[in-house]
């Protein structure tokens, strides 16, 4: 009933709700001070010398380089013919990267030669080129609008519309008093760092007002009252069992669920994820903004950035993997005591005490797989239950001002990732529920709706409160740019990475077990309802929870990428639908044959699911018993279990009918319930026991369970302290034939030394001093015996094949001369390529001396292919990576594997520059595709291969089964790095566009040259 208060000033509450909307829409339109660095080489008064640097993006704003006249004119003179001079290049010299994007004015046969971003600007003679007097200079000025060359007051050439050159160095051949300052060439460029802004001073006002007017909305919604009685707090747990049980009961679930997420969050397997957000994180500090550094050129992750910023907090604190990791498990308890405190009361009438250890299961269920992580899905889970929670509570207890802060959680949601939509989407739906509030408002309902679009403003301040609108415009071009960038009608292409992708990461048999399971539920409780016997009893709601689930995989088709992981942002409705499910179908107890239907389907699903990979990421996966799963995935083991959870409850009920007739008599409802229980349950333990098993088979070793304390206390340097590089080589010394006959006959003879034509393509991949060998057309032959030596864990064998010979044998011998014969798999190829045979720890038992045995077959050599040859063994020596690397090091660590290496800090890609780093570590996880970083196109360090050499150490852990986990790389440049000066620069825009002169922002050379081709 409406109340019958007087309205007090509609009008002006309307007015209040219009101008903190109008606010939130000025917030991205207001101006930001924006920085502006400034690149200047040589450095002040010092002379020109060749230096590597590296500008992110790789185009910066504007580049001008001069060259005095007259030492044009004496270069040009001293340059033999036929010979090329550099006056002045944004590339190091033989880069073809450079000539096709870079700007170089070179001086050969007497000409003066310019060619910027591919293109060939002016080819005159230098004297035409140089009208001379005080002053004069050869200068080339690129900006936005195309590139010009001038002499003096004269043009030359003049390209409109061509791209700024990249620049990856600043490189001369002008040497001596030339290149003293004064006479040297010099270069100035604005590294485009327009998206490291902050407030200006009206934005701080804008901000401020609109913060202030948001509390009065909030703080008017509850001065609107309530229309009418509110309804009773609703048990949490049913009064069939005694209090103190169910009090027991509930805290023994609070205790289990809470110590699973924070524990998990320490010892669970590492996400594929987790370091990229953390490296997002870790920019907040440097550039005030959530920049991609990893690539996208290091555009903000506008509108998606709250995550990341409360993790920044975490990161300036600790980056130990548990700590990054924490918040994770902290949104999953907020997530569980808004389900067991809230929403499930409100939805089911007098929970059944099962219900809530069920609810343990599928939480967890849902959360190790998907939500322990640094990724946001963990906080989409938390804002979207509270928004729901708050919803329930407002529409059962009448109190309209609980929609103000669900308004405001839904705008959060917005602000976090694409799934966090799903708030908004709850909202929305809930509506028909809602609304009559607004209308019993004492204010009326549209004020009151008014009220509520700007508490739900708070989403703008939230996106944009250091960021423009020209900010996010551009980000989410460059995003769509680089890709990938799907559309709603390809969302299958999620599905189909969940359950047949080729990353075996996100098909996890954990993942396909609940998400598929919670399909089923939904399709098929739905459906078993149509035929319901009983419409008496306790109320269950099922509507809000189908629609709640059914929204949040509707919302997952507006992302633009469609990842398995995004099914996290569903553990909320997710973990609702499917205990809200189980108390629906006992209590309304459908016909037997929907149930056993129901039943089939959930074992048939469960059976497939388990079949999935346990394809964990990185060194998460050493020791992991990957056949585990398999053995569980039998619909029948399923049907079984559930079977025999239920029979108990069969024969207790059929006694207490045969006492007393008149109670249930089947079981029907219950067997699903059990099936779903048993499933689900199944998959924690199996996770915990997969995680439990690697840890014991590692316990010599190094692994993530045993790492998580020592490195939150930061008492270890993590994976780097156990993993080993192996940074050198040498040889094995000779030794005579050990033991017996057996060990001292060659049947073949001994294989005779390799020619110079097939050592010639050897030299760098195998030590100095190895005996080199060839095969006998038509024979078996052998290498010497060597000794083996110390039995290292550290150290690998290897050896290096040529051609393609019939069999290669590396054979042991032990002391007794007993041959311990062990095939080598050759690689594929013509050419020298290395053959690997683990550490020298693992050679077969007694093992003292090895060889090779070489046969080839008897056509080898007569047609293009070379007559096969091999190497001795050697030995490949390695150190761990914190011995060769100190902890503090700037390291550039791939993104996959990056988290468990928490001593050491991630370069610095900030100012339009990205920072020269000495080492880097690759994962060999995505090893036939460059690193993320190194990809052209937005990888941050896409140049690093121009201006550097990059040799990689093939990497492994000790003590864990043979493994190569990646390389660490030594990054040795052919310019000295950083040898010119930065200076700092401000400038306030306005936020719906860039100055003039910043031009549209970066975009990958594809969508350059497909402009340059319209």
């Amino acid at each position: 009933m409406r109340s019958t208060a007087p309205a007090r000033g509609p009008l002006l509450v309307l007015l209040l709700a219009a101008l903190a909307c109008l606010l939130s829409v000025a917030v991205p339109l207001a101006p930001v001070v924006v920085s502006t660095p400034e690149v200047s080489w040589p450095r002040a008064g010092e002379p020109a010398t060749s230096t590597t640097a590296m500008f992110m993006p790789y185009r910066p704003l504007d580049v001008t380089a001069e060259v005095p006249c007259a030492t044009v004119a004496s270069v040009a003179a001293d340059t033999a013919p036929g010979e090329r001079a550099v006056l002045v290049a944004t590339a190091p010299a033989g880069s073809a990267r450079g000539r096709e994007r870079s700007l170089s004015v070179e001086v050969a046969d007497g000409r003066v030669l310019v060619r910027s971003s591919g293109r060939e600007l002016l080819d005159v003679a230098a004297g035409d080129a140089l009208p001379g007097g005080p002053g004069c200079a050869l200068r080339v000025s690129a900006a936005q609008d195309g590139t010009v060359v001038t002499a003096g007051q004269q043009q030359l050439a003049s390209a409109p519309d061509l791209p700024v050159p990249e620049v990856t160095a600043f490189a001369t051949d002008v040497t001596g008093a030339l290149a003293a300052a004064g006479a040297a060439p010099t270069v100035l460029a604005h590294p485009d760092a327009r998206f490291e802004s902050r407030p200006g001073a009206l934005k701080l006002a804008v901000l401020g007002a609109h913060a202030l007017l948001v509390l009065g909305c909030l703080l008017t919604l509850v001065l609107a009252g309530r229309g009418g009685p509110r309804a009773p707090r609703p048990a949490r747990l049913g009064p069939a069992a005694p209090r103190w049980w169910r009090r027991g009961a509930a805290g023994a679930c609070d205790a289990a669920v809470a110590a699973a997420l924070v524990l998990w969050a320490g010892v669970g397997p590492l996400h594929t994820d987790d370091f990229y957000y953390v490296l997002e994180a870790r920019s907040v500090e440097l550039t005030g903004t959530v920049g991609n550094v990893v690539r996208y050129f290091s555009v903000p992750e506008i509108p998606f950035t709250l995550q990341q910023l409360l993790l920044s907090a975490v990161v300036q604190v600790s980056a130990a993997p548990w700590a990054v990791r924490l918040p994770a498990a902290l949104c999953g308890i907020g997530t569980w005591l808004l389900l067991t405190r809230v929403v499930l009361p409100r939805l089911v009438q007098d929970p059944p005490l099962w219900t809530r250890p069920l609810a343990a299961v599928v939480l967890l269920a849902w959360w190790w797989p998907f939500n322990t992580s640094a990724r946001p899905e963990s906080l989409v889970v938390l804002v979207s239950t509270a928004t729901l929670a708050l919803v329930l509570e407002a529409v059962a207890r009448r109190r309209v001002w609980l929609l103000g802060p669900a308004a405001a959680t839904a705008g959060a949601g917005v602000a976090v990732t694409a799934s966090g939509l799903l708030s908004a989407a709850l909202l929305l739906v809930l509506a028909p529920r809602w609304w009559p509030l607004l209308r019993e408002s004492r204010l009326g309902a549209l004020p009151t709706a008014g009220l509520l679009l700007a508490c739900a403003s708070v989403a703008s301040p939230l996106v944009f409160a250091d960021a423009s609108l020209a900010a996010a415009l551009t980000a989410l071009r460059v995003h769509d740019e680089v890709g990938p960038n799907l559309s709603w009608w390809q969302e299958a292409e999620r599905y189909a990475a969940l359950t047949v992708g080729v990353d075996p990461n996100q098909r996890t048999y954990a993942r396909q077990v609940v998400v598929l399971l919670t399909i089923v539920l939904l399709v098929g409780v739905t459906a078993a309802l149509l035929r319901a016997t009983r419409a008496r009893g306790p109320r269950v709601s099922w509507v809000v929870p189908a629609a709640a689930a059914f929204s949040g995989f509707a919302v997952l088709a507006l992302s633009p990428t469609k990842w398995s992981h995004h099914f996290g942002a569903l553990a909320g409705v997710g973990t609702l639908l499917a205990v809200a499910g189980a108390a629906v179908l006992v209590r309304r107890r459908p016909t037997r044959w929907a149930l056993l239907a129901l039943w089939g389907v959930l074992v048939a699903v469960a059976g497939a699911a388990f079949h999935g990979p346990d394809a964990q990421v990185e060194y998460s996966a050493y020791g992991v018993d990957t056949e585990l799963p398999a053995l569980l995935g039998q619909p029948l083991l399923w049907a079984a279990l559930s079977a025999a959870v239920v029979l108990p409850v069969l024969v207790r009920r059929r006694r207490a009918r045969a006492a007393a007739p008149g109670g249930e008599r089947d079981v029907w409802p219950e067997l699903v319930v059990a099936a779903v229980a048993v499933v689900l349950a199944g998959s924690v333990l199996v996770q915990a026991g997969s995680v439990a098993v690697a840890a014991h088979r590692l316990r010599g070793s190094w692994s993530v369970a045993s790492d998580a304390l020592p490195a939150l206390t930061g008492s270890s340097c993590g994976f780097a302290d156990a993993a080993v590089a192996l940074t050198g080589q040498r040889t094995l010394d000779p030794t005579t034939a050990p033991g017996g006959p057996a060990a001292a006959d060659a049947p073949g003879g001994t294989a005779p030394a390799a020619d110079g034509e097939q050592t010639a393509g050897l030299l760098g991949t195998a030590p100095d001093g190895v005996g080199v060998w060839s095969g006998v057309p038509g024979a078996e032959v052998s290498t010497p015996w060597l000794s083996l030596g110390e039995r290292s864990a550290s150290d690998t064998l290897a050896l290096d094949v040529l051609g393609a010979p019939a069999a290669v044998t590396v054979e042991f011998t032990d002391a007794a001369g007993a041959l311990l014969p062990v095939p080598a798999v050759l690689p594929a190829g013509d050419g020298w390529r290395r053959v690997g045979f683990g550490p020298v720890a693992d050679a077969p038992p007694g093992a003292v001396a090895v060889r090779v045995r070489l046969r080839t077959d008897e056509a080898a050599g007569t047609g293009q292919a070379p007559v096969p040859a091999v190497t001795d063994v050697y030995r490949r020596t390695g150190q761990t990576v914190s011995e060769v690397v100190p902890p503090g090091t700037h390291v550039l660590l791939d993104w996959p594997i990056g988290l468990h290496l928490p001593c050491y800090e991630p370069p610095v890609v900030a100012g339009g520059l990205v920072e020269p780093v000495r080492w880097m570590v690759r994962s060999a996880t995505f090893e036939s595709t460059p690193p993320l970083a190194l990809i052209d196109g937005g990888g941050s360090y896409a140049t690093l291969p121009e201006v550097a050499t990059l040799t990689p150490y093939r990497g492994f852990l000790p003590g864990a089964p043979y493994r190569e986990w990646g390389d660490l790389v030594l990054v040795e440049y052919e310019l000295p790095p950083g040898d010119y000066d930065v200076g700092a620069g401000e400038r306030t825009v306005p936020g719906w566009r860039w100055w003039d002169g910043a031009g549209p922002g970066p975009s990958p050379q594809s969508v350059l040259d497909g402009a340059a081709d319209g």
